[in-house]
Parts: C-alpha cells; structure tokens; sequence
C-alpha cells in the first residue's frame, strides 16, 4: 500500500507540474503564434531588411537578367533545394511553408530581403496573414553567391513573378554584411 501512495503523489506531483507550467506555456506559445502581428514581425526584423521597401530603395548594381546564369541552373538549383518546402509550383505549404508565388518579397523591387533569407535563414515571419513557424534554412553555408542569385532570379521570374535581376555581386554584399 505505501508504494501506491509514493506513486499516486508521484502522479500527482508530475500531473500540477504539468498543468501549472507546461500546459500554460503550450497555451501562450499557439495564442502567440495565432494572433501574433506586425509588431512581432519587426521584433525578428531587428535591421530592417524584411519591412516593406520602396523603388528608391532599390540597389544600384542591378545587372540585366542575362549576366548570372540563365533560368534552367536556377530551376535545377531550386528543385534541389528549395521545392521539398516551397513546392515545384512555388506555392509552398499552407501553414507550414510559405508561397513564393505572389510574394511580396520576391516580388520586391529591392531584392535584400529576399537575399538575406535565402543566406540567412528565417523562422517566425508573417506572410499573407499567417505566420510561419517552421525555419527556413540558412544556404549561406552550403551555396555559393553565384548559386544564391540564380535561385533567387528564378524565384522572381517564375509562376507570375516580375522581381528585379539579382547579381551575385548583390549576395555577395549581403554575405559581407553578416547576420
């Protein structure tokens, strides 16, 4: 009987820990992420480079669309690493990854944001009203400045999108800033 009642208050402890601090925790985490808005979005943007930007704030350096690479490196580049999340079509996964399709940071004229999320990474974000908590791998590491801008350049012309050109030299400049 006394190993019962070890168990039982075993039970019990575990059970008011449970619903006293991990169960509110779980609680606060999903309402952050369902009414979450732009005011979180500009505490993951500490710089800047993912609010809206203006033409005026468009890069100097915009090459034409023929000098890095052409649409069929980019597309294969994409397949490769980009369509497992983001899907062949561009249209991602509602809830857990985000359209690239229509988006406004591939379809930005200055291109930074889009730069920096492919080199850096990105978790937490808001996009068309839902917010993404599933990361986005950084391919900084793994990419090098002419493979970012190819991917990146077949991004913002394919499925509908019209983004400005991306030059390597752009990427380049973006890997130079640092996180």
């Amino acid at each position: 009987m006394d190993r019962f009642v070890r168990q039982s208050l075993l039970m019990l402890v575990v059970l008011t820990a449970f619903t006293g601090i991990v169960f509110p925790l779980i609680v606060t985490g999903i309402a952050r992420v369902l009414f979450a808005d732009a005011a979180d979005a500009r505490v993951i943007d500490r710089e800047g480079w993912l609010m809206a930007a203006t033409a005026a704030d468009a890069p100097r350096d915009v090459a034409s669309k023929d000098s890095d690479g052409d649409a069929a490196k980019g597309n294969a580049l994409f397949v490769a690493n980009c369509s497992p999340c983001h899907q062949a079509s561009g249209e991602g996964v509602p809830g857990a990854f985000p359209s690239l399709k229509g988006n406004n940071a591939v379809n930005r004229p200055d291109p930074t944001a889009q730069i920096r999320v492919v080199l850096y990474g990105l978790r937490g974000v808001r996009v068309g009203g839902v917010v993404y908590a599933t990361p986005m791998p950084p391919f900084g590491a793994t990419l090098d400045d002419a493979d970012i801008a190819s991917i990146i350049n077949y991004e913002r012309s394919a499925w509908g999108n019209n983004g400005t050109h991306v030059s390597a030299a752009m990427v380049a400049t973006q890997r130079a800033r640092g996180q």
